[in-house]
């Protein structure tokens, strides 16, 4: 099981985004050799907290990253170019040498607002989006209509490092959005909430025929090395650990990596 560190993840109005790189930067050095990734979240009409542009914040933060891997969450391709998105994934992936995971999302009721589109086509548009994005990846010529845009004899400029695109996943609320991650052929992102309702997600993503990767969201206070050994043992793929609190002392994050690494050793080796 892999274990990434939560990276940006929603900043206090007010801080200066010079500075919230800079702590992004920090945090991804302590990560780097101690543990498997970085994760970013998209983030939208948050106030009071803001979210840097994930795919943006990605690729400046590649050149220090080593050998670590990056995941990108929350992409909300129901509202999204899914033309610009593959492109924008690409460049990702090259910038990580390959190493880029993606969570997709079929975008908020505000998301869609904001768009012009209406809630109601945003599965339809999720669903041609995501055959767009992947023929993109793999097809010499794209073609497509969908809610809003038309896709002609389109020629692909750029294909990502690896052959068929970064992995995908679907942010899963309930046993609907398991589902359809399973028809889709996605893999499962879901949050650890307090009472285990990810159990019951991947029960339904597994009986729906899924077969992806099962990725989780969890605070660090969830990752004591018999809770993770017990995610592993239930065929959790990775860990998108939170780490930092608005306000924490950097110091104290710093060695809250390193403790989490310790953790992460002992269950690989147990």
């Amino acid at each position: 099981m892999r274990i990434a560190v939560v990276l940006s993840d929603g900043h206090p109005t007010g801080v200066d985004p010079k500075a919230a790189l800079a702590a992004d930067l920090a945090l991804l050095a302590a990560a780097r050799d101690r543990l498997d990734g970085v994760t970013l979240r998209h983030g939208w009409g948050t106030a009071p907290r803001w979210n840097p542009q994930v795919l943006t914040t990605a690729a400046y933060l590649s050149g220090a990253a080593g050998q670590l891997a990056v995941t990108v969450h929350g992409l909300p391709l129901g509202v999204r170019n899914p033309i610009e998105l593959a492109e924008q994934l690409a460049t990702v992936d090259h910038a990580w040498s390959g190493r880029t995971r993606a969570g997709l999302a079929v975008g908020t009721p505000a998301e869609c607002a904001s768009h012009g589109i209406d809630p109601a086509h945003a599965a339809d548009r999720f669903a041609e989006g995501l055959r767009l994005l992947r023929s993109m990846w793999t097809d010499e010529t794209v073609r497509g209509t969908g809610p809003g845009y038309v896709f002609d004899e389109v020629r692909p400029t750029l294909r990502p490092v690896q052959p068929s695109g970064p992995p995908l996943s679907l942010a899963a609320k309930d046993g609907a959005d398991a589902e359809t991650a399973a028809r889709l052929g996605l893999g499962l992102h879901a949050e650890l909430g307090p009472n285990g309702e990810w159990e019951g997600l991947v029960g339904r993503y597994r009986s729906a025929g899924g077969s992806g990767e099962l990725s989780l969201t969890i605070g660090f206070g969830a990752t004591g090395a018999g809770e993770l050994a017990r995610l592993a043992a239930a065929g959790v793929d990775q860990v998108d650990v939170r780490v930092r609190a608005p306000g924490a002392d950097p110091a104290h994050v710093m060695s809250t990596v390193d403790e989490l690494a310790a953790r992460g050793q002992s269950v690989r080796k147990g």
